[in-house]
């Protein structure tokens, strides 16, 4: 009777199996056979259909022959299905079993591969599933040690002898412990001599583990460990490079930090290692440099003071040489230690090394053997570093030489103090006086209300040299003490435990004193000339900055004085005309100290930073001179990014001042206060909504709607103008998450808005909304909305009442700030915003009063026939922009509230120039929904909606023109067909921009319909040819009026934006159909756009009669090939190089297409690099050489000429038998081109004269 619960699987017959033990033992069969006959007998095991008894039985006769190679294929299937059963259950006596007869297949050399397979699949299993014992595990290391020569092995056979030592000294170190000078000898005799790199890393790692065997340091170890280093450091450095196309996985930094753990491990190589390392560090090789510098750092730790004090004057002295050798010799503007450091690119990565490896040895030595500071701190270059910049008191007269010693001894005195607390202590008491003294800066109390005389020794003594080591001192200990804070342990958080705390507090006033006496002096020459202007001003800012920048319970400055370091910065950024450079780090400097406050939380140091900084610059006039308005909005914004609260009292005080000038500017027609509107609203939009939307609007909004409450009740008796204006701010600042709003009680009826009165506003009851602290999420989404609603209103009303919103952009930023505000709605307020704006649309323009057929579904014609430029007037055109620009900004699922009519009144709004309607109907054909919802008003198919738009155009060209007939997507082929066009008309230029805003559309969407419109496009190019033929005809005929050639330069103005359009269509767009407008975008709808259209237009390039058009045809080619992905190019360059070549010598010749050679030059530089391209560049060789010594001669544009002569260069590097016969031709080029004007043109012609003229030298 079975057991409750047991089961017992149906066993599976033999026929069924043996069968693939057969066919795995033959070798007449494939590997993939061989694989499958594997995989069937482990799923029988794995589902107990057989068990390993079984199997190992019926194999006897295949593990015991005397056949080698059926022994050896035996032995490897019962390996292999071991491997495959590592976490399947198995009897102890089973593994006993079977680990005692692969260890005594370690004799059987023609079954070593099986055998050692199956040790180390039973090595890896756990005692769980049944392991090794500890006496089994003895034996297989015994019989390893006697019977394997490693070296002489295969690489797969001695990779698996590396990972079977490796788990034996991880998982069964009692066993082999007993071993000892045996298992030594053995482990050195396998790794020596090795070079593959994956059994190197194993080989790497198994001396670790032997060095965590035997830790004895009298052990067996002892007596092996020169034999063992000297095996390991044979391979230092690692000069093994990876191929690009090797398949291994393995690095050489792998390798590198594998045999640097290796090194380290145990103290008994410190004898050994140190100087091997130390003598590298004299290698003129790099990269031995940098790996001796990291195995130094490492070992340095590992090996411990007592070791490494016997080394430290020979580190010491060899790394002050390799940081005095690579130290940086410039001004401290662009380096500093802190800089260097923190940079994750290999620039400079043996002077990051060193510093890194004399930080540890700092560190290593810290409160016991104190060693390394010491040989610092007397060393005679470091005295003699002092005793020069004594002399030099800016960085102007300093030698380069000075200047990089300055550099080093700075990085090494911060390294030094930033390892501990103890060190910072003795760094300090030792170099921090002296520099002091240097400065002229004494410890005693100075009044921080005195002014020192301009003769004062301080005024005197501003030296730049100790102003640079006071700059790394100070910034060490500011991070050292953010350090302690960090780790927040309370005992260490006490200033008066630390003695380098103590003196700072002694000199960081008087410091401050004379550092801002500096800034502020404007009588004293020398102070004027070192310190304010250049290098020495950025100091003297930055070291103020690093000051005012320690945490709180660590700041040895008094809240007094951190209120005068950011009255001085603000001072500098007032004098802005004084130096720009000055000026900037001022800026930035205090954006630091803004962002430190953020992080450490300090509440004194906020109120203070914000009554002094952010009021301060508030309090600025916009109307100064003084001060450029560019800076005063940088100043704003930069500071408002440091913290929310900083950012609400900016927006407020923005408020303030878009809400004054724009009532100047649209009342009283004040040019200037339009001026300061403009920037003040695209710096909003360009800088801090994407600001806004990034860091999280949560916090933002609520503090934002707490912060003008106060204001909404301010303004309830301001004219609708200046409300409406602080209403514009405010929606346009709060809509990222959930758009804002107002109540609706705050909507004018239409007349007070008409009369521009100053009648009060009734309060608005959304006011008693902002003080309920409870309002839950829902209702405050809701206010939102309502707020955003309300911007159309306001924006409608001023529109009607003045139209100087023209002025200096006024009207474009706020359709900007429109546009990005709506982008970051959320779908269902989206919905509500467009049906708003779509409501004062059909209340407040005449178009739509005057014509009633555009209520009609087939009255097309009759709006065409009264559409002129003047159609619209100009209130309407700003309120068909302003919906565009809402519409651009949708997202996808959104509903439009009359698709319909907007596709009629942005149409119309195209023919009529409005290039926002051509970017809306471009976004809505791009959005479209796929399936047709015929609940939505005006729903359409989206063909029919293309008709709808290719009929308007037609006719309003058949009014214009009296020639053209209806065109619809049906006839337009897939070829290119004459639209039924007679004579020589044409599209209108503005009907071609929307096209092409509809074809972008379309094309990015990935719709079938994209080469109908593109066919289209081509057409209305086409048309110049036409028309240029019937001049000719014209003349011909003795008669030619103005009417004909108005006819023809409005023709050939539209085939030329027709061929533009395929640039419009191919490239990135910042204004509409892009990610931040929720375009839809397919993957790759660039090649797929390229691959459509090239076949398309290089045929009517072949069958084209007139060189006009060709012009047109290449034009629009080259647009198209400028902006596909190269990769696309190269992989049909064969057929795009002689078309990309005739494009060249055909575009040359107008200087109107110079930008567009520029691109095209580009990608030719692209193919001639690539090893793709060069069969290509090679078949048309002399047609390359021809354009390009054609175009090192351009008139028009520098940079062709230069990028031209940069292809010849690129074309030197190709082989010399293909080039040769054009050496002279090009070298006649180069040499009109060396007395090029411009100094870059003329350096780009010697290199190609240089190269080109070593190839025409030598006989081939």
């Amino acid at each position: 009777m079975a057991a409750e619960g047991e089961v017992f699987g149906e066993m599976a017959s033999p026929s069924e199996w043996i069968p693939h033990v057969h066919a795995f033992v033959d070798l007449s069969l494939s590997q993939d056979h061989h694989d499958a006959c594997l995989g069937k007998i482990v799923s029988f095991i794995k589902t107990d259909m057989l068990t390993l008894e079984i199997l190992v039985k019926e194999m006897e006769m295949y593990l015991t022959t005397s056949d080698a190679v059926t022994r050896a294929r035996g032995i490897l299937l019962l390996a292999q299905v071991l491997v495959s059963l590592v976490s399947k259950p198995i009897d102890v006596a089973a593994v006993h079993s079977l680990i005692d007869f692969f260890t005594s297949r370690l004799a059987d050399w023609q079954a070593i591969h099986g055998a050692l397979i199956g040790c180390v699949a039973l090595l890896r299993r756990y005692s769980a599933v049944g392991m090794v014992s500890t006496c089994d595990a003895r034996n297989l290391a015994q019989s390893f040690l006697v019977n394997l020569q490693v070296q002489a092995l295969a690489q797969a056979d001695r990779k698996l002898c590396f990972e079977l030592l490796e788990c034996l000294l991880s998982a069964h170190p009692d066993a082999l412990r007993p071993l000892g000078d045996d298992l030594v000898y053995g482990v050195c005799e396998a790794i020596d001599e090795e070079k593959d790199p994956w059994c190197l890393l194993h080989c790497f790692r198994i001396v670790e583990l032997l060095v965590d065997l035997f830790p004895d340091p009298s052990g067996p170890l002892a007596s092996f460990s020169k034999d063992i280093f000297e095996i390991l450091g044979r391979y230092f450095p690692i000069y093994f490079t990876h191929a690009k196309d090797d398949t291994l996985d393995v690095k050489r930094e792998d390798l590198s930090r594998a045999l640097m753990n290796a090194l380290s491990s145990t103290p008994l190589f410190e004898p050994f290692c140190i100087p091997l390392l130390l003598e590298k560090l004299t290698s003129s090789l790099q990269i031995a440099k940098i790996d001796a510098l990291k195995y130094l750092s490492h070992c340095v730790i590992q090996y411990g003071s007592d070791r490494m004090s016997n080394h430290a004057k020979a580190i010491w002295l060899s790394l002050k040489d390799i940081i005095f050798t690579f130290s940086s010799s410039q001004e401290p503007v662009t380096s500093s230690t802190l800089e260097l450091l923190e940079n994750q690119s290999k620039e400079n990565e043996v002077m990051k090394e060193a510093l890194m490896c004399w930080a540890n040895c700092v560190l290593v030595c810290d409160g016991s053997n104190e060693v390394f500071l010491p040989l610092m701190m007397q060393d005679s270059d470091v005295v003699m570093i002092f005793s020069s910049i004594t002399g030099d008191y800016c960085w102007a007269h300093m030698s380069t030489e000075c200047k990089k010693r300055l550099n080093a001894l700075g990085s090494l005195v911060y390294v030094a103090a930033k390892v501990s607390s103890t060190c910072c202590t003795k760094v300090i008491e030792s170099f921090f006086p002296r520099l002091m003294d240097l400065l002229g800066i004494s410890s005693r109390d100075v009044p921080l209300d005195s002014v020192p005389e301009v003769n004062n020794s301080l005024s005197i003594k501003l030296n730049s040299g100790a102003l640079f080591l006071c700059i790394e001192l100070l910034t060490a200990c500011r991070n050292l003490a953010v350090d302690l804070v960090s780790r927040d342990v309370s005992s260490q958080c006490v200033p008066s435990q630390h003695g380098w705390f103590h003196l700072l507090q002694n000199f960081a006033e008087p410091l401050v004193l004379g550092l801002r006496f500096a800034l502020s002096s404007a009588e004293s020459t020398i102070i004027k000339n070192q310190a304010i202007e250049g290098t020495d001003g950025i100091c003297v800012v930055r070291c103020l900055q690093i000051l005012a920048t320690f945490p709180g319970c660590f700041s040895p400055l008094p809240e007094a004085v951190f209120g005068d370091i950011l009255r001085s910065f603000i001072l500098v950024i007032a004098d802005s005309c004084r130096e720009k450079a000055l000026w900037k780090h001022s800026l930035k400097n205090l954006v630091q100290i803004g962002s430190s406050i953020e992080k450490f939380g300090d509440p004194k140091r906020c109120i203070s930073y914000k009554n002094i900084v952010v009021e301060r610059s508030l309090s600025w006039p916009m109307h100064e001179s003084s001060v450029p308005l560019s800076v005063k909005l940088e100043v704003l914004f930069d500071i408002g990014t440091t913290r929310v609260d900083f950012a609400v009292r900016i927006l407020e005080g923005l408020k303030e001042i878009l809400s004054s000038n724009l009532i100047e500017a649209l009342v009283k027609g004040n040019h200037v206060c339009a001026k300061i509107a403009t920037s003040v609203l695209n710096c909003l939009s360009i800088r801090l909504l994407p600001w806004i939307s990034t860091c999280g609007m949560a916090q933002l909004v609520s503090a934002n709607l707490r912060t003008y409450t106060n204001s909404v009740v301010q303004i309830r008796e301001l004219p609708c103008s200046e409300l409406w204006s602080f209403m514009t701010l405010l929606s346009a600042c709060s809509p990222l998450s959930s758009m804002t709003c107002v109540d609706e009680s705050l909507i004018l009826p239409e007349n007070l808005c008409k009369q521009n009165s100053c009648k009060s506003f009734r309060e608005p009851s959304l006011i008693s909304w902002f003080f309920d602290q409870d309002a839950g999420k829902e209702s405050k989404d809701e206010a939102f909305l309502l707020l955003s609603e309300s911007l159309w209103l306001y924006l409608s009303t001023i529109l009607e009442i003045n139209l100087g919103l023209q002025e200096h952009g006024l009207f474009d930023a706020l359709m900007l700030m429109m546009r990005l505000a709506v982008s970051y709605c959320t779908e269902e307020h989206q919905t509500l915003i467009v049906m708003k704006g779509y409501q004062i649309l059909m209340a407040k323009t005449s178009f739509l009063h005057r014509d009633s057929c555009f209520f009609s579904a087939s009255a097309s014609e009759d709006i065409i026939r009264r559409t002129t430029a003047s159609y619209f007037s100009l209130f309407d055109k700003w309120l068909v922009s302003l919906l565009a620009s809402v519409v651009i900004a949708l997202r996808p699922r959104v509903i439009l509230p009359d698709v319909w009519m907007l596709l009629k009144i942005f149409t119309v709004a195209v023919i009529t120039g409005l290039e926002a309607a051509a970017q809306a109907l471009g976004s809505m054909v791009n959005k479209w929904p796929t399936a047709l919802d015929t609940d939505i008003v005006g729903a359409c198919t989206l063909e029919d909606a293309l008709d709808f738009i290719l009929k308007i155009v037609c006719d309003s060209s058949r009014w214009n023109n009296q020639s053209v007939k209806c065109v619809s997507l049906a006839n337009i082929q897939k070829n290119i067909t004459h639209i039924n066009i007679d004579g020589g008309c044409f599209v209108d230029t503005h009907a071609v921009v929307g096209i092409a805003w509809i074809t972008k559309g379309l094309v990015m969407r990935g719709h079938e319909k994209v080469k109908n419109m593109a066919t289209f496009l081509l057409e209305c190019l086409l048309s110049s040819g036409r028309v240029k033929h019937l001049t000719v005809q014209i003349d011909n005929g003795s008669f030619k009026d103005k009417s004909v050639e108005s006819f023809e330069d409005k023709s050939f103005e539209a085939s030329i934006s027709a061929a533009d359009a395929f640039q419009l269509i191919s490239s990135d767009s910042e204004v509409s159909l892009n990610k931040i407008f929720h375009a839809s975008i397919r993957p790759l709808y660039k090649q797929r756009f390229y691959a459509s259209m090239m076949p398309l237009i290089s045929h009517n390039i072949a069958e084209s009669d007139f060189s006009v058009t060709r012009s047109l045809l290449y034009r629009a080619l080259g647009h198209i090939i400028c902006n596909a992905p190269l990769v696309a190019v190269l992989s049909e360059s064969k057929k795009i190089v002689p078309l990309l070549l005739d494009g060249l010598s055909t575009l040359s010749e107008e200087q109107l297409n110079k930008n567009l050679i520029y691109s095209l030059l580009l990608v030719l530089s692209g193919i001639l690099v690539d090893e793709i391209g060069k069969e290509a560049v090679l078949d048309n060789m002399a047609s390359i050489i021809n354009n390009l010594v054609q175009l090192v001669s351009f008139p028009h544009m520098m940079v062709v000429r230069e990028t031209a002569i940069q292809c010849l260069i690129a074309i030197s590097g190709l082989p010399q038998v293909q080039i040769f016969p054009y050496g002279r031709q090009v070298l006649k080029a180069i040499r009109r081109a060396l007395d090029d004007q411009k100094r870059s043109v003329r350096q780009e012609a010697v290199r190609c004269h240089h190269a080109w003229a070593s190839i025409t030298s030598k006989v081939v």
